[in-house]
């Protein structure tokens, strides 16, 4: 029986590693997800998984966990305004400010990638956009499952339903079960498992950062804080990108905001 104090042992868990708050409408679908991973494990009690995942006893488990628990929802080109902002000003401006021949590598971070649509989608267009420079595409999740298929870059046809047909063509090789993306967009593309909860540091700050429709998991107080560590993680100029459903209104910042869902260092 899944009791209160299991639940509120594995929401304490999930927010302490992991930023996650899960609410108590809630309740069901985390027993069922635990209910799953126990069975594979042979485990009787909520008890002794929580204790085998707390003190990562296994840690091919402590990955499946991760990999159950976590929630992936995404596909090409998701939230069209975005991509409009990117073709229309961000890429154009990148390729005024750094005309051909000069050397200029552009940086992009997708914090929470899930399958990699979102990356691909943004290689695709600033490829076709610019034209010429450098260009690198940071891509990280904690799911180590959704990774997997990323870095393969094997969709399925109804998964490329949203391509544009001449980006299609161009981009991605045609398979029996659907298409694979080229290895020229691939190649651009660096996928890192990585917890937001983590100190995260790199040797070059960004021109801009996408954390879409993830910070709708986490509590207030983790929020806030992460929106600040990206802040650090931007070039001066550069963009910050969250869901269409998400806002930086309740909280404390430095960013200035352009339109909904964009901000500006």
């Amino acid at each position: 029986m899944f009791k209160t104090q299991d639940f509120e042992n594995f929401c304490e868990l999930l927010n302490q590693r992991f930023g996650m708050k899960i609410e108590e409408s809630k309740k069901l679908i985390l027993q069922s997800k635990l209910d799953r991973l126990m069975r594979t494990k042979d485990i009787p009690t909520y008890a002794e998984y929580f204790e085998m995942i707390e003190k990562r006893q296994d840690e091919k488990a402590y990955q499946e966990f991760i990999n159950v628990i976590t929630t992936n929802t995404t596909s090409f080109f998701r939230e069209e305004r975005h991509f409009h902002f990117l073709e229309d000003y961000f890429l154009s401006r990148q390729k005024l400010h750094h005309p051909e021949g000069e050397d200029h590598t552009l940086r992009i971070w997708s914090a929470g990638c899930s399958a990699g649509q979102e990356p691909l989608s943004i290689g695709m267009l600033a490829k076709e956009k610019l034209q010429h420079g450098n260009l690198k595409i940071l891509s990280t999740d904690i799911n180590s499952q959704v990774l997997k298929k990323a870095m393969a870059g094997v969709y399925s046809h109804e998964e490329c339903n949203s391509i544009p047909k001449a980006y299609l063509l161009k981009y991605f090789e045609p398979l029996s079960s659907g298409f694979r993306a080229c290895s020229e967009l691939l190649s651009v593309i660096f996928y890192r498992k990585l917890n937001l909860m983590d100190d995260f540091r790199f040797k070059h700050q960004f021109d801009l950062i996408l954390c879409r429709n993830v910070m709708i998991y986490f509590d207030h107080a983790t929020q806030e804080d992460l929106v600040n560590r990206f802040y650090d993680s931007l070039k001066p100029g550069g963009y910050f990108f969250i869901g269409h459903s998400e806002s930086l209104l309740s909280k404390n910042h430095k960013f200035k905001y352009v339109e909904p869902s964009i901000y500006t260092k």
